[in-house]
């Protein structure tokens, strides 16, 4: 195998590792579902037992400060008996995102007793007999951390913490049925690794049966919060099947298979072949035929381009995939989202969609989740008169989400008439920008619009203007929060304008415009200062972040 395929095979199962969460680091400061704070209905029992009217207050991201695995998890058991599955599964899903951080911390406590060769005759699996005749220290940390849902793995001397998938599956009754089949179908992977040294130590057709179980995953739970993980799940079986790994090659000589790995193309092509990994694969197998009868043979294995052809088709997955495997909740269909506040204030709060992908998702799963009602005496904020959720999408149509409110008519001893409105609990109302409009049952809507859309939007201040300026020395204008394309100053005095900058394009809400004036052109005195947006094409009726912001400076010699 050629050197540059090997090194572009060890990154590929590296990436495919880490997507499982066995041992992966945090892939961003964001988690897949960070939910605020809910305040949410307790309902049956597991058992079905007793109704419940109590209200709860919890945090998914709650599971964050438990101080191990072993907590996380009592954490986590504590709400099952309180929480709907839909609230348990960002329970759960943030207790998987723990072990990314933790598992490191499980690996260092180990560290000396690896060291110390303490684990030199293991094999896999570990097991109670094993962890018993580990010194009281080490066995304490161990079996903590298997309370905590890891299990333990063999190396040469040392033994590897991992998530114990299958050991969370006991939680799927609590759970959602597509949280449930993630679990299961991560569990695959950690009940028998696929990789061990560089190598693949499962039968080349299970690899091809694991990658039609993401594919029918991703078929089947198209609103699963997971459903961009399991698509990475998906491309790294494939790449496998299609190309090893470092240390095992799929080609038996040059460019020959070898007869187990052409017998697994061609079973799952018979079996699956109207499946996408099945008409991969036979796109895949016709090219290695037709590569090796047209390709010249070379004597250097490491520029034959026949491998770089293979890779460049290597390369087509991860966008085949996406094009395949769409989920409603992408947020890649989102641009931005903002607040719009009822009158206009000092700070702006904004998210952009490329930057927080995971909470543009779970925004639009929340608007799925959003029980449509009647409405009977409900009606949309008199004028305007209450935050909004504005998402604006990359099509141009928006959705505004507002607290649905009911109004009552009053009269006075003078007999003077009036109108109360209040908010109604726990009950929103979503309008587009094509008219529709509804009425629905959402807490988590309801409180996210009213209060927690600053644990996601901090409150920002939009502009930094210096409040004097000296004229022939340099000035800056530095504004957050933006949703503009671009940004330009203007100076004007007695509506005459005297000095313009350069538009200067705003990347994800900041910008600086630097300027200076000349005493030559400009005298000292009070000026009207103007930050004038430009929006991006097609977004012309997005106003959010201040697109125009007028205040006043001086100028000074």
């Amino acid at each position: 195998m050629p050197d540059k395929l090997r090194k572009s095979l060890m990154l590929l199962t590296i990436l495919f590792i880490f997507s499982g969460c066995t041992s992966e680091k945090s892939e961003s400061k964001q988690s897949d579902v960070v939910t605020p704070t809910e305040k949410l209905q307790i309902v049956k029992d597991p058992e079905g037992i007793d109704e419940r009217a109590t209200t709860v207050n919890y945090s998914s991201e709650a599971i964050k400060t438990a101080a191990s695995a072993k907590d996380a998890v009592a954490m986590f058991e504590g709400y099952i008996p309180l929480l709907i599955p839909e609230q348990l599964d960002s329970m759960l899903l943030e207790l998987e995102d723990y072990y990314r951080s933790d598992r490191e911390k499980v690996y260092e406590a180990l560290r000396e007793a690896n060291e110390a060769g303490t684990f030199e005759r293991l094999d896999n699996p570990v097991t109670s007999e094993d962890i018993a005749r580990f010194p009281d220290d080490v066995k304490r940390i161990v079996t903590d951390a298997i309370a905590g849902k890891y299990k333990f793995v063999a190396g040469e001397g040392v033994i590897d913490p991992i998530l114990d998938y299958h050991a969370l599956t006991d939680y799927k009754a609590y759970l959602s049925p597509a949280v449930g089949a993630y679990l299961e179908l991560m569990s695959i992977d950690s009940d028998q690794e696929m990789f061990a040294d560089g190598s693949i130590i499962i039968p080349w057709e299970q690899i091809g049966e694991r990658a039609l179980k993401a594919e029918a995953y991703l078929n089947e739970y198209p609103d699963s919060p997971r459903y961009e993980r399991v698509k990475v799940v998906l491309q790294g079986y494939i790449s496998s099947f299609f190309l090893g790994a470092s240390n095992s090659t799929p080609f038996e000589s040059g460019r020959e298979l070898d007869p187990e790995v052409s017998k697994a193309f061609d079973d799952l092509v018979s079996s699956d072949g109207n499946s996408f990994t099945g008409q991969l694969t036979q796109e895949y197998s016709a090219l290695v035929v037709r590569l090796g009868e047209e390709l010249p043979a070379v004597a250097d294995a490491n520029n034959d381009p026949f491998y770089e052809h293979l890779m460049k088709f290597l390369d087509t997955l991860e966008g085949r995939i996406n094009e395949q495997f769409k989920s409603p909740f992408d947020s890649k269909q989102v641009r931005f989202v903002y607040m719009s506040p009822p009158i206009p204030k000092q700070t702006v709060n904004t998210l952009y969609s490329d930057q927080n992908s995971k909470r543009v998702s779970q925004l639009l799963r929340w608007l799925d989740q959003a029980d449509p009602i009647e409405g009977a005496g409900l009606t949309d904020p008199l004028h305007g008169r209450s935050m909004a959720v504005e998402i604006v999408y990359e099509n141009g149509s928006t959705q505004t989400i507002r607290p649905a409110w009911r109004c009552s008519s009053t009269k006075d001893a003078q007999g003077n008439t009036g109108t109360d409105c209040k908010p109604v609990e726990d009950t929103v109302s979503i309008t587009d920008s094509s008219g529709a409009h509804e009425f629905a049952l959402s807490a988590t809507l309801f409180e996210f619009v009213n209060k927690s859309y600053r644990e996601w939007m901090p409150d920002l201040k939009p502009y930094e203007i210096p409040e004097k300026i000296s004229l022939n020395h340099a000035f800056q204008v530095i504004g957050h929060g933006s949703l503009m394309e671009k940004m330009y100053v203007k100076l004007s005095k007695d509506n005459k304008v005297v000095w313009r900058s350069d538009e200067i394009v705003v990347d994800h809400g900041e910008y600086v415009i630097e300027g200076t004036l000349d005493r030559k052109n400009v005298l000292p005195g009070q000026y009207q200062v103007d930050l004038i947006g430009v929006p991006y094409p097609g977004f012309e009726t997005v106003t959010g972040g201040h697109a125009g912001i007028g205040t006043s400076v001086e100028v000074v010699k």
